[in-house]
Order: C-alpha cells, then structure tokens, then sequence
C-alpha cells in the first residue's frame, strides 16, 4: 500500500482526546494479536500523552484515503475501512504473537513493489491457523520469526482450501521496505528475542515449539540466521579433521583494489550490524567508506566492477548479502549471511577511522537537534507621534500586543468618556486620533472602537528566545516563514535551496554541515544578490528529508515553514 504512488495530503497534530480514544481503542481491539496480554504500560510507551502525536492523511494506490497515526519517530497505526492495523513498530514493541503466514526471503522483493500475496507462495498452508476473510494478519520469511508485513486477508481459510490455495490470500498494507517503515527509527529485533519474548508472553503453559514453530530449530540452524553476532566464531571442526585445513584469520591484505573493495564492504557489515534493512547509499557514507585503512583509498572505477551497483550484486550471487531495489530503482541490502565463510575468522583492524567516527558525527546531529529551540514570535504593534498626543503615559515606537492597546483604550474611554452598553461618545481627543479627516461620526460602537484601536498604528512583529539573546523587532505585516524550494540546473540535476533560515536564529552554515549529515549530500551557503539573502542549498531533491527534520525534528510550526509535499 505504502510502496508507490503515496501523496501525503494532510499532517496535523492530534488533540489529547483523540489520543487517549486511540489507546482505549487499542487496548481493546489489539488483544488478538498478542494473546490478551498487552500490558498497559506498553500501550502508554507506544503512544504518549505528553508527546505529540500526529494524524497524517495519505493518498494512495487507487485513490484510497489512508490515516496514518505517528509519534515524533516512529509510526503507530494505520487506519483504513473502518479498521486500526498495528504497524510494523507497534508489533515489534507489542511483542504481537508468531505471524500465520510464512514465505520465502526472495518473496519480499516482490511484494514490495505491490504484489499481492499469492496462496502458492505460503509455504506453511497445510498447517496454517484458521483466519477469516477481511482479518489482520502478519506474514515472517522461513528464515526469520520476525514479522516483516501486515497484510488484509482476502479470503477464509476454508475458501482457500476449496480453492486449493490458489489465486490471491492477502493485500499487502504494510511491508518492510517502504515509505512508512523507511520513517520508522525502531530497529528490527533478532529472531531470539523475538521468540523470547512470545515464549514468555505465553500464559497457557505451552511449549515454545507450539508458540513459535521456529523454536525448535537447533542451534546449527539458527547460526544461519542473519542476525547472529559476526564476532563469535563459526567454523567447528570434528575431532577426526585435520587442523591443517582450518580456516585462518583474515589479515588486513589489500594490495589490489578488489581485495580493498572486499575488506571494507566486510568491515562495514560488521560495523552496521543490526541495521538491516539499509540503503546502500547511506550504507556507503557511514560504514563503507570509514571502513577503508589509514593510509590508502577506495575507488570502484578502478576496479574490474566500475559500479558499485556492479560490486554489489557480486556479492549477493555468492550469498553474502541479498539486496531488493525498489520502483525507483533505489537499492538497499536486505539481509547478511554472516555464517558465510568470507566472515569466518575475519577480525576487524583497530584503525582511528571506526565506528567511533560514525558515532561522533551522529552525535554532533543530534546535537544541533537537541539545542536547537524555536523561538517565539508574536505580533506586536507600533505606536505613532498621533497616539503619543492622547496617551501621555506611552512614547513614540513603543511596541505594545492587540490585548495592551484594547485595554488602554478601554480605560481612557472609562475615565474621559461617556459610554454605555451600546456604544462610546466620543471626545475631540479620540475622534482626532480614531476618526478620518472626511467621517464626521460621534458615537462608536465597542467592536468598532477596539477595531480602530490596532487598525491605525503599525504592524510588527518581535522574536526573541531560542538562540536569540535579544529581542529582534521586524516591521510588517506577515511573518517569516522557511521557504523550501527546488531548482533544475544544468545536465538535468536538481538542488534544493532553504531560505530565511537565519530570520530563526539558526547559523547557516551548521545548518549546512547538519544537512550535509542527514542527507549524504554535498550542501552549501550561498549569497544571492539580487534578493540580498542567503540560501542553504542541497544536491538533489531532498523534499522528504527536510519535511521530516523541520517538522518532527526540529518541531518548526507548520504556519512557518513553505515546503512543497515532495
């Protein structure tokens, strides 16, 4: 559902309200899923009341309007014809029970591009639990008990049967690899935590082999699994072989660019870890690429692969990694076999350039994210030389809000006018000030009074907070707003350029360095001099990326921020 052709339609912030419905209505309605043992302080962990929680309407295949209801990371529920389905996160953090339907790992790829589930593609048909048609189900791959999609049923089990489980079962809703699981932070559990915790969810004193079918594997098998620790040893030889044929550790050896190639992309793996699925892109920038030694340098055209698509797809024929490319032909790594001989006794060199760098720039990120306050902006207005003749008390370009001047005003009338519930008579000194040259009124009503009260005098507006040390006073009417646009430049490339991020007291160019981060893209400030103003700009259309850091990172109002929906 999530996998093309999404339009994000709306984004507004839930009231209190519809937060707690939204908990009742889990607490009530998600119990299947879990065996009646959701507690209640997971239901408060996975939906906050302190925290925001957002109501984002999308557009998708068909035309069909879905609602998707997220917290500041991580996406909770969706809602579509009349149903609240739990997404990937909320079963991971439910602890929701074994899914029914088990496929094979290479059927992912597919039913990410927007395939329907196909009844000859369920491997455990003959012995799946009895489902109805229109039910919510979860779907894992035989290798892994992990739920990877939520997917609608489209038919009973017993219409399934008739049919001899042929035709479409299910319609894929959500699936790991999407735009919605790609907004999601929470990191996909192990298969043994997994089983662990629906072994101890478990209230009716059954085996962990009727819990989870995947707990009665043996450990030979589980050491096949993708997510086992890289840095315990793997290969166990039998007493009756000979030692000379045992597997040595690997030395840092990378006199061609191929070995070179080989040793990062090892290196990295080890390094990325639990972080699957990832993009190979940002797979590259933050663990490929600081894998490499000291003293020497990768370069992919200067081996026999030329492309790192080339480099790749090499390693996922001989079972390394498998990869699935989206219909944007964006390719990510899957999965890693790190059983896989490559890994066997391959030790990672202690170079300055490790993992401690790719935490220090994520934590410089994180940084400017967590200082960062936006400041307060509020309308004021400015007094005038004519206002100053009436009221003595206030000097020339004071800047007071709507509700001081209705006040003042209010007094005055008190203490020098006549008025009543109708209306106020007005003296010379007010005529003169409220009054036009041509009007020749004498009476004005309140409505009208506090109307002419602001209507006369300047508008401004005062920003002061956040990383401002004192308060700025900007004259007119509207007030600053982000803007974020793209551009078309030569050879077809596109840039996406910020402007007035310094109106927010932000510094462009660590705006820049933090862009530069966040988007594995070269980013710089530039000084246009026609407009007089600066401009973070961006290679390559980075709409989605700044939707979600200016709105849910750095919790920019939406009032203040111009940005196209991609």
């Amino acid at each position: 559902m999530f996998s093309k052709n999404v339009k994000l339609k709306s984004d507004t912030m839930t009231k209190l309200g519809e937060r707690k419905k939204l908990r009742s209505h889990v607490m009530a309605n998600w119990q299947a899923f879990c065996d009646n043992c959701i507690a209640q302080q997971d239901v408060e962990a996975l939906i906050p009341l302190k925290d925001p929680l957002y109501s984002k309407k999308y557009v998708v295949t068909d035309k069909q309007l879905v609602i998707v209801y997220c917290t500041t990371n991580n996406p909770v529920a969706i809602e579509f014809d009349n149903l609240l389905i739990p997404t990937l996160h909320s079963t991971w953090t439910l602890k929701c029970k074994t899914p029914k339907f088990v496929i094979g790992a290479p059927v992912i790829e597919i039913l990410c591009r927007g395939a329907s589930l196909m009844g000859p593609g369920v491997l455990n048909r003959f012995e799946i639990p009895n489902f109805e048609s229109g039910e919510v189900c979860f779907i894992c791959t035989s290798d892994n008990p992990v739920p990877v999609a939520v997917a609608l049923t489209l038919m009973s089990l017993e219409a399934a049967k008739y049919n001899d489980f042929k035709g479409k079962l299910a319609n894929i809703v959500h699936i790991i690899g999407d735009e919605l699981h790609i907004a999601t932070k929470t990191k996909m559990p192990s298969p043994e935590d997994f089983c662990k915790q629906n072994v101890a969810n478990d209230s009716s004193g059954a085996s962990p082999s009727e819990k989870c079918e995947h707990l009665d594997k043996t450990e030979d098998s589980l050491n096949k699994i993708t997510t086992i620790d890289p840095d315990e040893p793997v290969a166990n030889h039998s007493e009756g072989e000979n030692p000379a044929h045992q597997i040595e550790p690997e030395e840092t050896n990378c006199s061609t660019m191929e070995d070179r190639l080989q040793y990062c992309l090892l290196k990295g793996l080890k390094m990325c870890k639990n972080n699957f699925p990832i993009l190979c892109s940002t797979f590259q920038c933050q663990y490929f690429l600081p894998a490499c030694p000291v003293d020497q340098t990768v370069d992919v055209k200067k081996s026999i692969y030329k492309k790192m698509s080339v480099f790749y797809r090499e390693y996922e024929t001989k079972g390394l990694i498998s990869l699935f490319v989206s219909d944007k032909d964006v390719m990510s790594i899957a999965s890693v076999n790190f059983s896989h001989q490559l890994f066997r006794g391959f030790k990672v060199s202690a170079d300055p350039i490790s993992v401690e760098n790719v935490a220090e720039e994520e934590g410089s990120n994180e940084s400017f994210v967590e200082t960062f306050v936006f400041p307060e902006i509020k309308t004021v207005y400015v007094t005038s030389k004519a206002f100053n003749n009436v009221f003595n008390d206030i000097e020339k370009g004071t800047c007071l809000s709507a509700s001081d001047i209705r006040t003042l005003f209010k007094n005055y009338v008190v203490e020098n006018c006549e008025s009543s519930s109708d209306g106020v008579l007005l003296n010379p000194e007010l005529a003169s000030l409220l009054l036009a040259k041509n009007e020749n009124k004498t009476h004005l009503s309140w409505q009208d009074l506090n109307a002419r009260a602001v209507g006369f005098l300047q508008p401004a507006y005062e920003i002061h907070g956040g990383s401002f040390t004192a308060s700025v006073l900007v004259k007119g009417k509207s007030f600053p707003v982000l803007k974020v646009f793209t551009q078309r430049r030569a050879g077809n490339k596109h840039v996406t350029l910020i402007e007035h991020v310094d109106k927010f007291g932000i510094n462009p160019k660590e705006f820049a360095k933090f862009l530069q981060n966040k988007a594995a893209s070269s980013a710089s400030v530039t000084y246009d001099k026609a407009t007089k103003s600066e401009y973070v700009q961006v290679q390559g259309n980075q709409i989605k990326i700044l939707r979600r850091i200016l709105l849910e990172k750095l919790n920019f109002p939406p009032k203040f921020v111009d940005i196209p929906l991609k």
